[in-house]
């Protein structure tokens, strides 16, 4: 499998899981104001974590926080939505180049 095809499959794993978390907000009549406000997150935090936007939040450690406490509000097991998230797929920096040393100088 090539790379952009794990990326692509990770990706849309992603949109699974914010959208089942979507899904039982609503089935909980739960506003994104109402989830922020529980959550002590603001709402487009929220949305970012709905909506797979993963990258606008803070270090992942944080965003499992974040979902293991959602999934906790909305009565779902929250070690299967953290198994289920899988940081988002960056490509690597690529590496600085490295200068060649000069020849000592003949004196």
């Amino acid at each position: 499998m090539s790379q952009g095809n794990k990326t692509s499959d990770n990706n849309d794993r992603l949109l699974v899981l914010g959208q089942q978390l979507r899904k039982a907000r609503e089935a909980h009549a739960y506003s994104v104001a109402e989830v922020a406000e529980r959550l002590f997150l603001n709402s487009n935090q929220v949305n970012d974590i709905e909506e797979a936007q993963y990258q606008r939040l803070p270090a992942e450690v944080f965003v499992k926080g974040y979902l293991r406490a959602y999934a906790k509000l909305l009565d779902i097991d929250p070690e299967q939505i953290v198994n289920q998230y899988q940081p988002p797929q960056v490509a690597a920096p690529l590496p600085e180049p490295v200068a060649e040393p000069e020849p000592p100088k003949k004196p």
